[in-house]
């Protein structure tokens, strides 16, 4: 645990060292955020990115800057959607703004930039709460884990807000853990405001507020008049959820919900509870799903025992009474948060991300307690957790390999291309699982636009469904298809989909497989049991051609 400074000049030193490590891991965090952030980006091929999610959350950034700034879009906060807005205008008054370029990328880079950053902060972020629990070494470990956690390190490269609103709920937990120590108004104060905003940023990430709850009472007995703080910390919730998220509310007479706000929020409260994608139709439990697939995938399988192994070591710390208050705060969070995504009958592994900081602190923690062993065999326990640890690092450049390598979608694009048919099969309307065999591949977003592209298109495009008779009739010239569109259909015994895998099996003379192979994905589990969003980044995709006219 950190000692107080006795005296201000022996403090300086100490601060300045932070300061640097700080710089540095905030630095080498956001370098590695920035490697390929160009994937995937949409461009002449194709005017939507290969992360569904992305078109949803920047789509408000255009029109805020014709001067709409109320967003029409509440499934998330709004919060990140004005970072992005804000930042286009500023974009703009340059001229460079993205609502006059000839695509969506400058908007998808401008989002994905800011991901990034707070992405970098995060790392930051658990330095000083690692600095709060213990040494410098706790911390820098801490951070080195998180600047390289496979989970964080792919989602900071997205423009979404799962990592932005997890920098927000670590800065709120930092404040919470100095009320701790210190309990003064400003902290009181910056943890419920941080708690607000990432609200507005995601609405569960509000549950936040229950560890500035939690941090208040584990200070033990205090005067009754310092209540008032833990009041005004939870008041800062609705006022800062309302800072980011200011069109929740209407001010024209009474101040009332608005519609479009309250649509939103209850879409997201009824897409929690219904299973939309097949991967989680009889997944079983969502507790043994995140604790079996998610977290495995999420940290790769060394970093997660370690992080487990840690929290045990972490709740079974005697002495230092703060130390163990702090412990104590964070495991209540990683539980609580853990509990609450288990109920939902959606898993995505993005819904893990704000786990992963802390998660990588026990893990650090347990680093540590390896090196205070005192054991004859100590220097073969390191060696075995270094080579580990090795795999763990060697899991996570597989994936950020992901994103600097030709994506197999525009391979198998460049193959159909080659080939020049007259005639192109997709199982659905081109959508971010296959390539983009037609411009306009935003799925139901882009269907009016894919179908006037239909009229001068170099080939025409047939839908074909799981319908093995239209593929009869059709006989398309090429076909494609991912395994993201069947892997799951399969598993559930769909019978049209069996058939008609089977009729595109044997009426192609010539299959190409397009892929970019992970060798490490072991390290995180199998592919096959990998939550379909670990996915987006390497689909499989098969390019079949040359019908059969038997």
């Amino acid at each position: 645990m950190r000692k107080d400074k006795k005296s201000p000049s022996k403090a300086k030193v100490p601060a300045r060292a932070d300061g640097r490590e700080i710089l540095v891991l905030f630095v080498l965090a956001l370098v590695l955020r920035i490697i390929g952030v160009g994937w995937g980006l949409p461009g002449p091929t194709h005017v939507f990115s290969y992360h569904p999610d992305e078109i949803f959350v920047l789509r408000p950034a255009l029109g805020m800057l014709e001067g709409d700034w109320n967003p029409h879009f509440f499934n998330y906060g709004t919060l990140y959607l004005y970072l992005v807005g804000v930042v286009s205008w500023l974009f703009a008054l340059v001229g460079l703004s993205p609502g006059n370029a000839p695509d969506l990328g400058l908007l998808h880079l401008i989002g994905r930039v800011i991901t990034a950053f707070l992405g970098a902060g995060t790392v930051a972020l658990i330095y000083l709460i690692g600095r709060e629990l213990g040494s410098r070494k706790l911390a820098l470990w801490a951070s080195a884990l998180l600047a390289v956690a496979p989970l964080h390190l792919v989602n900071s490269h997205f423009a979404t807000v799962d990592v932005p609103g997890t920098f927000l709920l670590a800065l709120g937990a930092y404040g919470s853990l100095r009320i701790i120590r210190e309990g003064g108004t400003q902290w009181y104060l910056l943890s419920g405001a941080a708690m607000g905003l990432a609200a507005a940023t995601k609405y569960n990430f509000g549950v936040g507020i229950l560890v500035v709850v939690a941090a208040h009472l584990l200070r033990g007995k205090i005067p009754g008049r310092e209540h008032a703080r833990l009041v005004a910390a939870i008041m800062m919730l609705p006022v800062f959820f309302l800072i980011g998220c200011p069109y929740a509310l209407s001010l024209e007479g009474l101040p009332h919900i608005r519609k479009e706000f309250l649509a939103g929020l209850l879409f997201e409260a009824r897409h929690m509870q219904e299973v939309r994608t097949a991967a989680f139709v009889g997944a079983g439990s969502g507790w043994a799903y995140h604790g079996l697939r998610g977290l495995p995938a999420a940290l790769g399988v060394p970093l997660y025992l370690l992080a487990v192994g840690g929290m045990v070591r972490a709740f079974l710390l005697r002495g230092d009474s703060h130390a163990k208050k702090d412990i104590l705060l964070l495991l209540g969070w990683i539980v609580f948060f853990f509990l609450m995504i288990g109920f939902a009958t959606e898993r995505f592994i993005r819904y893990l991300v704000p786990l992963v900081p802390f998660l990588c602190l026990f893990g650090a923690f347990a680093m540590e307690g390896i090196f205070r062993l005192r054991l004859k065999g100590l220097r073969v326990i390191a060696v075995g957790l270094g080579m580990a640890l090795g795999l763990n690092l060697a899991y996570s450049v597989s994936q950020l390999r992901l994103f600097v390598v030709t994506d197999p979608r525009d391979d198998a694009l460049a193959a159909v291309n080659e080939l020049g048919p007259k005639t192109v099969g997709v199982q659905e309307i081109p959508w971010f699982r296959t390539p983009a065999v037609s411009p306009f591949n935003g799925g139901v977003l882009s269907q009016s636009s894919f179908i006037k592209w239909q009229e001068t298109a170099p080939y025409r495009v047939i839908v074909t469904g799981w319908k093995r008779e239209v593929l009869k009739r059709e006989q398309p010239e090429v076909f494609a298809i991912s395994d993201l569109q069947y892997v799951n259909v399969l598993r559930l015994g769909d019978k049209r989909a069996r058939d008609f895998m089977e009729v595109l099996e044997n009426s192609y003379s010539e299959h190409r497989v397009f892929q970019n192979p992970t060798p490490t994905d072991w390290v995180g589990g199998d592919r096959r049991r990998s939550p379909p969003d670990w996915l987006y980044l390497k689909p499989v995709v098969s390019i079949y051609s040359g019908w059969k006219n038997d």
